[in-house]
């Protein structure tokens, strides 16, 4: 081996020495690098974690303004109040799953939409109901040859239904999924829902024709004291109100015919002669 000069090692050393403090301030420096990106991270991920809680609440105080129980019935009102418990309940699994919880807020929106619109479309149908079965109201399909054979406690009943929060179902959540019931999709309960008819819609019937026999049992006293001079303005009478059952107490006019008539007129006009003629029969044969 070759002898190499005792300075030869002393250089050597200084510069492993050199390399060894070089290599801890680039370490150091590396450290310190690492750090800051370490806390960057955790800033970064703090913050994006507070908006997210921030729009949850967002969300949450958004829904409990749009769901009013004064825009919806009764029992749709409880289905919500339900379904919002169930977010609050599981806030902290929708903290790792914000999809879950963007699909739990999409579901409720929808249900709140869904309640609000039946509410909205049959409210209206209510009162026509309320006024229409009120004590001493008019038929408002008389014209028509029609009426309504509910009565008003049937209406009452159906709104009573609607109302009942007690009727609200078992209201639970997998996984940001609603379920109604016994695992039922709450897509599948809307749509059930929609099927179904308007409660106050009026279950209409035909009004049985109008006789001679009538008009003169509900005019007599009025005809005989005209002597018969007022049966023409009477039946007119009758003819402006109830043209539908005027007409359909003709023999002549059979069903199909009124079906396909456009203008009334004529027909109307031929079954008040032929109504004259018989009322005029059987005032003249009635005792005075």
């Amino acid at each position: 081996m070759e002898f190499q000069p005792s300075s030869y090692y002393l250089d050597r050393l200084r510069e492993r020495a050199k390399e060894r403090e070089q290599a801890s301030v680039e370490a150091q420096k590396a450290s310190g690098q690492y750090e800051k990106a370490a806390q960057e991270a955790a800033a970064k991920a703090e913050d994006a974690e507070r908006k997210r809680a921030e729009q949850r609440a967002k969300d949450i105080r958004d829904i409990y303004a749009k769901g009013s129980p004064a825009t919806m019935w009764g029992r749709d009102a409880a289905v919500v109040s339900k379904m919002r418990d169930q977010i609050l309940q599981n806030l902290e699994n929708f903290a790792d799953n914000p999809d879950q919880f963007a699909m739990a807020i999409s579901q409720l929106n929808a249900y709140v939409d869904n309640a609000t619109d039946l509410y909205r479309q049959t409210y209206k149908s209510y009162e026509d109901a309320m006024v229409r079965t009120a004590p001493g109201a008019e038929n408002p399909y008389e014209s028509n040859g029609l009426q309504d054979s509910y009565e008003r406690e049937h209406y009452e009943e159906m709104l009573g239904k609607l109302e009942d929060s007690k009727s609200a179902p078992i209201i639970t959540m997998n996984e940001g999924q609603f379920l109604i019931g016994d695992n039922q999709s709450l897509d599948f309960y809307m749509q059930e829902r929609s099927r179904e008819s308007n409660p106050f819609a009026p279950n209409l019937q035909a009004l049985p024709p109008i006789t001679a026999e009538q008009i003169l049992a509900e005019n007599f006293h009025a005809i005989n004291s005209k002597n018969g001079e007022n049966i023409p303005d009477i039946i007119q009478r009758y003819v402006t109100k109830d043209p539908m059952r005027i007409l359909k107490g003709s023999k002549d006019i059979g069903q199909e015919e009124l079906d396909n008539s456009q203008d009334y007129s004529t027909l109307l006009l031929d079954q008040s002669k032929a109504l004259e003629k018989q009322l005029r029969g059987l005032y003249q044969s009635k005792p005075k």
